[in-house]
């Protein structure tokens, strides 16, 4: 204890954003334990992206739970574009990073209603404060994807009861701005995960560029993310990497004719918008085989899953490149023969 409150005192007294964020949360949170305030409802996964995607039918669960209830969601600010649009959501409260929401649980979560989807050990990067969320099922960060799904481990984490719709949805923004529509047919590709661990080489994302605008050229390529690996002088290939919100890249996921990446959060968003996909999937820490998905990419709908055996900097583009083939059309994918 007397460990937290040396870092919280630090936090107050460096921190400005955060600690304006921690009032402005406090008092929305004390006004909502009011008596005259209808039960409410806290959701909390702050971040990342796919965690976030992947949980979504836990609103909807908890909804057709407690149709009367506040639902509330606590999510990183970064990340509203991902809650902001759920029907099933009465608000959302935004927080500056996960020690925020690690204060708030210590400050007020004797007194709503919480259902703390984080991971027990799940630590804060920038002031190192862990969640400490204990749960019957054991469940930590050292052996989650033993677990199941991550909505499987959520669920169990939080101790609620399983969706009756396991298959998530991304809910979009209706406003214009946000319904980006590129001018012409295209692939998707997301070569970047937060694990490095996780990632395919820049080699292998470049010769497979080349291969594919070779093979598909009545096909453009756009890549996506926070920093570009691909380099190619194509008039076919766009670098869209860190120009568009979260809102406007699942509308040009959407859109595409194929998604190809890594298991990463706009994996998740592929899935929740049901893109034809192929995603890479290699050795990750520990474990060798594990499936994090519900839905469509859990039951093969619109999509192929190619597992590696090792990790997935050693495979090579001829392992991969039959799970692209197969998910592009027949006549398309013959134009390499030809060419």
């Amino acid at each position: 204890m007397l460990k937290y409150l040396s870092v919280f005192s630090r936090i107050l007294i460096k921190d400005r954003p955060f600690r304006k964020s921690l009032w402005k949360n406090l008092r929305f949170l004390l006004a909502e334990n009011k008596p005259t305030h209808s039960s409410t409802i806290l959701i909390n996964l702050t971040e990342h992206m796919g965690d976030i995607v992947a949980a979504e039918p836990i609103s909807r669960q908890l909804r057709k739970d407690n149709p009367d209830a506040r639902i509330i969601w606590v999510v990183n600010v970064k990340f509203t574009d991902l809650v902001l649009h759920n029907p099933a959501l009465d608000n959302m409260l935004t927080v500056t990073c996960i020690a925020e929401w690690i204060v708030l649980k210590k400050l007020v979560g004797h007194r709503l209603t919480v259902h703390d989807l984080h991971l027990k050990g799940r630590s804060c990067r920038k002031y190192k404060l862990t969640n400490k969320n204990n749960n019957a099922s054991g469940i930590d960060i050292f052996n989650y994807l033993d677990k199941g799904s991550l909505l499987d481990v959520f669920v169990k984490t939080a101790g609620l009861t399983y969706p009756d719709d396991d298959a998530p949805r991304f809910h979009l923004s209706r406003n214009a701005h946000d319904k980006v529509k590129l001018p012409y047919d295209y692939i998707v590709l997301h070569p970047l995960a937060n694990d490095a661990e996780r990632n395919w080489t820049a080699e292998g994302w470049n010769k497979l560029v080349e291969k594919l605008l070779q093979a598909h050229p009545h096909l453009h390529i756009v890549e996506i993310g926070l920093s570009s690996v691909i380099s190619n002088n194509s008039s076919r290939f766009h670098d869209l990497t860190a120009k568009f919100s979260l809102q406007q890249l699942a509308y040009i996921i959407k859109g595409a004719r194929l998604f190809i990446g890594v298991e990463s959060g706009f994996a998740h968003f592929a899935n929740a918008l049901r893109t034809n996909s192929a995603v890479m999937i290699g050795y990750f820490q520990h474990y060798k085989r594990y499936m994090v998905y519900t839905g469509a990419f859990a039951t093969g709908e619109n999509c192929i899953l190619h597992y590696h055996d090792g990790l997935l900097n050693e495979m090579t583009l001829a392992e991969f490149w039959p799970s692209v083939e197969s998910r592009l059309p027949a006549a398309s994918i013959s134009a390499l023969a030809k060419a």
